[in-house]
């Protein structure tokens, strides 16, 4: 919504042009709700681990939505480089193409995350919830049934805003990261086929293409961060209630399919595509490296602005810390396993009776 304009007949009337913005306003007083409810969790529940955890993790969301804010001028700007280039490649019918994907891809994480929600109300982590809440000498029986609705709600705004802000921003990140690619590939495919009367664009399209991933770097390497780090906590708590929650039938597994496949997503959606665009960067660059000796005519200018220009690093990381390659899934599978058993160690040490 921040980045795209309202009509300019809604600019002109108060009433309109609330009810134009009214969705951010109501996103963000569910954001701050969110984070309100869940440091009174933390407070008042004697077992704070998992409280804290997603405490920290809604903060991480916030501020990602906030760093995403920030860059929206930058962000929009993006969208308008890469419509630029694709006249530039004649790549104009790439946008229709993605077109449905990119609606499939919404609709489908948020269906994934309305089940997940739907499932958490009826499965047999929120019975045990209850039960510890019901046993739990700190809470009066007056007393109990609010601390119920606290943690529901908690659990239905986290589960909203975490959806919204990780589906909205790993989509964008996801599929602006495909269209680069697609349209490196294609300057490299011309490139190879350059000559001496068409060579004139390449490097002005190459320059192009490597300021749109500068600047998807710069608005959303944090945001890109922040979802990575949310999708492996949230495989690790699937994982660890798969082993430490009681087994409750299908709807257990059920449950552990729908969170594997939602978290998973996220974390692929990131990592994949800003690889790719990493490996069709370098690629083509390497391929530009080799222009002049195909425009021999031209090879000592060509060598001169290549130099010049073109040899500068630029590539998607994670926060700037880390450059992103497809390589990280598996890293990020072993800390997982890695961490998991540690935990469980950990767990069987205190409670013996839980093996």
């Amino acid at each position: 919504m921040k980045t795209l304009s309202s009509p300019g007949s809604f600019k002109q009337n108060y009433l309109f042009n609330f009810i134009w913005e009214s969705p951010q306003y109501i996103f963000k007083f569910l954001q701050f709700s969110a984070i309100v409810l869940q440091l009174i969790e933390v407070v008042i529940l004697p077992e704070k681990k998992m409280p804290i955890a997603m405490l920290i993790l809604g903060i991480l969301q916030v501020s990602a939505t906030f760093s995403a804010l920030r860059s929206r001028q930058k962000i929009n700007q993006l969208l308008q480089k890469i419509s630029c280039c694709s006249h530039a490649l004649c790549l104009t019918d790439g946008k229709r193409k993605f077109r449905m994907p990119i609606i499939a891809y919404c609709c489908g994480l948020f269906m994934l995350n309305f089940f997940y929600l739907l499932m958490h109300f009826y499965s047999n982590r929120r019975t045990f919830v209850i039960s510890i809440v019901i046993n739990s000498p700190f809470f009066s029986f007056q007393l109990q049934e609010y601390i119920l609705l606290l943690l529901d709600t908690v659990i239905v705004l986290n589960a909203i805003t975490q959806s919204l802000v990780m589906t909205s921003l790993s989509g964008y990140y996801g599929f602006a990261c495909f269209y680069v690619r697609v349209l490196l590939k294609k300057l490299e495919l011309f490139t190879k086929t350059a000559r001496v009367d068409n060579h004139q664009q390449v490097i002005p399209t190459y320059l192009k293409l490597v300021g749109i991933v500068k600047c998807l770097e710069d608005s959303l390497c944090f945001s890109a961060f922040v979802i990575v780090v949310s999708s492996i906590s949230g495989l690790f708590h699937v994982n660890y209630s798969m082993l430490f929650v009681s087994i409750d039938g299908y709807l257990h597994y059920l449950i552990i399919v729908t969170g594997e496949i939602y978290f998973s997503t996220f974390l692929v959606m990131i990592i994949v595509p800003a690889s790719v665009v990493n490996e069709a960067l370098l690629s083509a660059k390497q391929t530009l490296i080799s222009l002049p000796v195909k425009i021999s005519q031209h090879a000592n200018a060509l060598t001169m602005v290549i130099n010049g220009e073109c040899l500068k690093e630029v590539s998607l990381t994670l926060w700037k810390i880390y450059k992103i390659r497809r390589s990280f899934i598996i890293s990020a599978i072993g800390t997982l396993l890695s961490y998991g058993i540690l935990v469980a160690t950990f767990d069987t040490m205190k409670n013996p009776c839980i093996v």
